[in-house]
């Protein structure tokens, strides 16, 4: 996703910053399931 947003017209602000990208390596447990609580599906 961080590739994705760096290219897109979105990220053309950014000019010089250090976005460490390391797929969870350093910590284990941040796949978004862990991070964001599941909400209910609207009707």
């Amino acid at each position: 996703h961080a590739v994705a947003f760096l290219v897109s017209d979105e990220a053309d602000y950014i000019t010089g910053t250090v976005l460490p990208v390391d797929g969870c390596f350093r910590f284990k447990d941040c796949r978004a399931e862990n991070i964001i609580p599941p909400t209910e599906p609207r009707q």
